[in-house]
């Protein structure tokens, strides 16, 4: 699996909130070096477009990748 960073058009928050199903079966896999970015933006900018959702980022290795791996828990 390939880590996510934003390409021309898209930004953390954007690729976070397209995480829509449930579980952590899901979890998609962020740089481990963009941390201070991606859990605020989850804190703010994710919360702030979705109140009725939860996300949970680890920092862990999945698969061989080592990431901050964000998945929605409700």
């Amino acid at each position: 699996m390939e880590v996510l960073t934003p390409q021309r058009g898209t930004s953390w928050p954007i690729l976070i909130s397209d995480i829509e199903l449930i579980g952590e079966e899901h979890a998609r896999p962020f740089p481990l070096d963009k941390e201070s970015s991606i859990r605020p933006a989850i804190s703010s900018r994710v919360k702030a477009m979705h109140p009725d959702r939860v996300y949970v980022a680890t920092k862990e290795e999945r698969n061989g990748v080592s990431a901050i791996w964000v998945y929605r828990k409700s």
